[in-house]
Parts: structure tokens; sequence; C-alpha cells
């Protein structure tokens, strides 16, 4: 059992207050009473969280994964949030700042639903005798951010994302061929798709677009703050059925840009995180 638990949340950014307080107490009183037979009430701590949004709540939960682990603390760190632009009253928000898909705003976000939970853990983190599987092996996230949003109007530009692409493989210690699938939360009507293609294109020729390539926004629409926890739990699906290295590659924010690098136990090497997501 683990001997803390730290929880970050990141909610809705269009939530007020008021409601990011709500679901915070809400989640706080449901923590409690599922970890009350195991574990003290004072090793449950819910985390102050800068976060604006899923690449921001990644490295919140990096600093407090590696601050355990140099304290030597059999911690698990727990990432929740979730999304909804279903509303009628959101649906005409978003209509009215010309940011929902419509004949007349082509390129604007497919309004959707979502959630995430991820525990992780440090590289330290003992494989229990009794674990039906041993835990993937996540590298060190490269985040950086764009110089301007990707919505703005002009030539799309991919150097950021290829640049986060390189570095996250990098981190790894991998070269660029011997990533095996890149799955991203782009989707196919807006400026992201482009840069997607533009990573396959310059970093990772070698994929079959059709084969080792999943744009899963395509399918899930615009998720805010949940998308890139969302894409590392697909990508941690594929690596497992694969047992190939996986490159999840976030470009659902405007400006922030996540890639990371998921590997299979047999094929531990720099830097890893554990997760049992």
């Amino acid at each position: 059992m683990p001997a803390g638990l730290r929880v970050f949340a990141a909610w809705p950014t269009h939530w007020t207050a008021f409601e990011r307080a709500v679901a915070q107490a809400r989640v706080k009183q449901l923590l409690r009473q599922e970890t009350s037979e195991w574990l003290p009430a004072s090793q449950l701590r819910f985390m102050p969280t800068t976060a604006g949004g899923g690449a921001a709540l990644w490295l919140d939960a990096d600093r407090a994964l590696r601050a355990a682990q140099r304290e030597g603390l059999r911690e698990v760190v727990l990432l929740l949030s979730c999304q909804s632009d279903l509303s009628e009253a959101r649906v005409s928000q978003l209509q009215r700042e010309a940011a929902l898909f419509t004949h007349g705003t082509p390129k604007a976000g497919v309004p959707a639903e979502s959630a995430v939970a991820l525990a992780l853990s440090h590289e330290g983190w003992p494989t229990l005798a009794d674990a039906p599987k041993e835990p993937l092996l996540l590298h060190r996230a490269a985040v950086m951010q764009r110089d301007k949003p990707i919505d703005t109007a002009g030539r799309v530009n991919g150097q950021t994302a290829e640049q986060a692409a390189q570095q996250a493989v990098t981190a790894a210690e991998l070269t660029l061929p011997e990533v095996a699938a890149l799955i991203s939360d782009a989707d196919q009507h807006s400026p992201r798709g482009a840069e997607l293609f533009s990573v396959l294109v310059s970093q990772l020729p070698h994929l079959d677009a059709a084969e080792d390539a999943l744009v899963a926004g395509t399918v899930w629409g615009r998720t805010g703050p949940t998308a890139p926890l969302m894409l590392v739990a697909l990508a941690a699906h594929r690596t497992e059925m694969t047992q190939q290295p996986c490159l999840a590659l976030s470009v659902d924010d405007p400006v922030a840009r996540l890639a990371l690098v998921l590997r299979p136990p047999a094929a531990a090497a720099a830097e890893p995180t554990k997760t049992t997501s």
C-alpha cells in the first residue's frame, strides 16, 4: 500500500470559482470514504495546483513524484480532470465566442464531455507480488509553448510540436525510428491536424499514418484539460497491447504542447515514471 496519496485536479476553465470548489469538495469526500480503511487521513493530501490545463497539471505531478523519490517516500500521485461542453448554456456560449464547430466556423472545436483519472508512482515504487502485470514506464515529458495560439490565422507552424516529440524521444534514450506508434489528440478539421502531419513527415516518416498513428481528437472532440491525460491512458493501452514504444503527443491546447514516450517494462531506460493507470 502507498504511504501517501497526493491528489491534483484540473477543472474546466469555464467553471466559476464556486463550481470548482464544489467539485473539489465532492472529490475529497469520495476519496476519504474510499481510502479510510487503508490510508490514514493525514496521508491523503489534496494539492494546490497552478494547472490551467492538462499539460500544466502533468508538470505539477512530475514535480511531486520527483520530490517523493528524493525523499524516499512511497507515494502515489492521482491526477483527476473533467470537461463538459454539452449543456445548452455552454454550447450557446461557445457559439457566441465563435468557438463552436459549425458551417460558419469550420475550424472551431467539437464540444465534448470527458473525465479521466490517472494513478502514477515514481520508479522506486516496488512491484507488488500479486499484481496482474508490471506497470508501464513513462519517460520524462517534454512540455513546450507555441509562440502564438494554433488557431491564429496564417500558415501552420509545427516546429514546437516537432521539437517536443524529438525531446521526448531523446529523454527515453531512443532514436526516432525506434518509435513504433504515435497517438495524438489532434483533429482533422483544424490546424492541429496539419501540425500533427508536420510531425509525422519530418520526425516519424517510417510510421504508416493509417496503421501506426491514431488521431484521437477526431473521436472525442475538444476535451480541454482532460486531453493530455486521456491521451496518456490511450497510449498506455497501445503500449501494453503491442509491447512497443509509443509516443503520445498532445496538441489540443491552443499553446501548450506535451510529448512523452511510453515503454513496456522489459524496455526500462532513462528516468522512467511508473504508471498504474
